[in-house]
């Protein structure tokens, strides 16, 4: 079986900038087995599309709550040409709480409120902005696992995610369809 990905868990102290990365004994299972699940097109009325910035930085983009964030939060993605756009929802609600751009091959530290969250994800090569992402090409997927970030004894629970094919990989993911994503 092909998995995606490590999930490590860093365990940060409440009163400290700094925030070493350990690996718990915890196994999470992101799974790799689905096709693209969007089809639809893109363009104006007269069936142009126009690539908004094929060279955005990546980043942070939206923030929809304002909540203390704290929980930290690494994404690293493969090398290439795939571009990630990512969306972090409430497990609970189901409500966008962060949206994030990561380009091929580079890695990206946020920081989350206390939670329950799960990770959603597009991919594809050229970016034409939040509406049509990477245009007709976009393939969706979500994290099997919910992440659980939460005061622990010894600091904040985090997670780094390794959005990488692997074998013995511990995240399993899921393709949505861009209506569910």
């Amino acid at each position: 079986m092909l998995r995606l990905g490590r999930v490590f868990i860093p365990i940060c102290a409440i009163f400290s900038s700094t925030c070493p990365q350990v690996t718990l004994a915890q196994t999470l299972t992101l799974s790799a087995r689905c096709s693209p699940a969007f089809s639809g097109a893109c363009g104006d009325a007269n069936g142009l599309v126009t690539r908004v910035d094929t060279f955005l930085s990546s980043g942070v983009q939206d923030v929809f709550t304002e909540e203390e964030r704290i929980a930290p939060l690494r994404i690293v993605t493969p090398t290439g040409d795939i571009n990630y756009f990512v969306k972090i929802v409430d497990a609970d609600t189901n409500s966008s709480v962060l949206t994030a751009y990561i380009r091929a091959g580079e890695t990206l530290d946020m920081d989350l409120p206390i939670g329950r969250f799960r990770l959603r994800y597009a991919m594809g090569r050229d970016w034409y902005g939040s509406e049509l992402l990477f245009g007709s090409d976009t393939s969706y997927a979500e994290a099997d696992t919910t992440l659980d970030f939460h005061y622990t004894d010894e600091g904040v629970r985090g997670y780094t995610i390794e959005l990488i094919r692997q074998e013995g990989g511990n995240l399993e993911t899921k393709y949505l369809s861009g209506a569910d994503f």
